[in-house]
């Protein structure tokens, strides 16, 4: 039962977290708050990781044994996992301007959040930069994975 509520706690926060930066929401807010507004990604950042603490403190407190005990050859997948993060909060932290994308410098209205960018990235990796909004999260996921 508490690894339902787990699970329940985890698809809430994404769903709230993912539908707050949506375009339709960020649009509604734009238009309400025309002055302010460029303080939403500060304040979206701020209520993500104030929101997620308790879920993260809830999970911490859960006793048990690991879902997967790595073993012998297998212990090098949460090595390559955490190397492969690594690489995405480089190539992320390269790709976007890192004090807009937290929110704290304003973001230019109407500029993409990903600009042109003269930093020479693998194919396969600007394909998952512009995919994945979010290489930060995306690199996060893989490190608590093998958590």
């Amino acid at each position: 039962m508490p690894y339902i509520l787990l699970v329940i706690l985890w698809i809430t926060w994404c769903t709230l977290h993912s539908a707050l930066i949506s375009l339709t929401v960020t649009n509604m807010f734009q238009k309400k708050f025309p002055n302010t507004f460029h303080f939403y990604r500060i304040v979206y950042n701020l209520l993500a990781v104030a929101s997620l603490l308790p879920i993260l403190l809830y999970a911490s407190s859960l006793k048990g044994e690991p879902i997967i005990a790595w073993s012998g050859a297998w212990q090098i997948i949460p090595l390559l996992l955490g190397l492969t993060a690594l690489f995405f909060f480089v190539a992320g932290a390269r790709r976007y301007d890192l004090p807009q994308f937290l929110g704290l410098r304003p973001f230019p209205l109407g500029l993409p959040l990903i600009p042109d960018s003269d930093v020479e990235v693998p194919a396969a990796v600007g394909y998952r930069l512009t995919v994945t909004a979010e290489p930060l999260a995306s690199g996060s996921v893989q490190i608590m994975g093998p958590a």
